[in-house]
């Protein structure tokens, strides 16, 4: 089996690197890409405080609860998905952002993690143009076959979904096999 790649985005030889990583492997390891991992740390720091005063605050948890018709929102770990073969939900809160969905109120969190969102979503508008370049004849003609020119098309930024995940703290006595 073939290493996953270490891509330098930055690199002249990017695409071509990405592309043969994602063909040998199927994954790659992104360097310089633009996004400060302390800046996601950051976020991922501001919003586990905020998840754990959502869990303990009725009205707070109330008010930011999922939407059932957009499922954007807070969704407790009572709510969580249940993993493939699995029988327990997982233990785990998260808020599920969109680019025109609910957010918290400035006074809860920082815009940081919906600025970080948009980052995001233009580096994968950016990978998903490398594929396209890798892309031969017959995978070009599929995309045509539904009005796709361009595989950078198929990214909907109201469609996009960020998820902010938090794991909470637990007494290994009181939880379920295959809960974590």
């Amino acid at each position: 089996m073939s290493a996953i790649r270490k891509v330098d985005c930055r690199s002249h030889t990017a695409c071509t690197e990405f592309n043969a990583s994602l063909l040998d492997t199927g994954f790659a390891v992104l360097t310089n890409h633009g996004i400060d991992p302390g800046r996601i740390n950051g976020v991922y720091s501001e919003w586990s405080a905020f998840l754990r005063i959502l869990a303990k605050t009725p009205s707070l948890k109330k008010y930011y609860m999922r939407n059932l018709e957009r499922f954007d929102g807070y969704f407790p770990c009572e709510l969580a998905e249940v993993a493939k073969n699995a029988s327990v939900r997982d233990l785990k809160q998260y808020f599920q952002l969109y680019h025109n969905g609910r957010y918290p109120k400035p006074t809860e969190v920082s815009l940081e993690a919906q600025e970080l969102f948009n980052d995001m979503t233009l580096l994968g508008k950016k990978l998903l143009g490398w594929i396209n370049t890798n892309f031969n004849t017959l995978e070009q003609e599929k995309l045509k076959q539904q009005d796709i020119t361009n595989l950078t098309e198929t990214l909907r930024v109201e469609r996009t979904m960020m998820r902010i995940l938090h794991y909470p703290a637990y007494d290994p006595s009181t939880v379920q096999p295959g809960q974590v």
